[in-house]
């Protein structure tokens, strides 16, 4: 199990560094971390999929990840 660790002795990640790798199609893994910045997956060019939303016609563009993408026991400052 992840032993969770005081924030100020966590190394921080710029929000922007996992965006890119996200949009290079590379797998995002950290643990432990603390992430600085707007994690905003709509700024990105990434492959869109339209989905039907409950029973009524609307549609929206659900982003798809092409890689895996995880972030555990960390906390991230601003929005996601």
């Amino acid at each position: 199990m992840t032993k969770i660790c005081p924030e100020e002795m966590r190394r921080e990640v710029q929000a922007s560094e996992i965006l890119e790798k996200i949009q290079k199609g590379q797998d995002v893994r950290y643990d432990n971390v603390v992430v600085k910045g707007d994690l905003d997956l709509s700024k990105l060019d990434l492959p869109t999929q339209q989905v039907k939303l409950d029973r009524t016609y609307y549609w929206a563009p659900i982003h798809r990840l092409k890689e895996d993408a995880k972030i555990v026991s960390s906390n991230i400052i601003n929005y996601i």
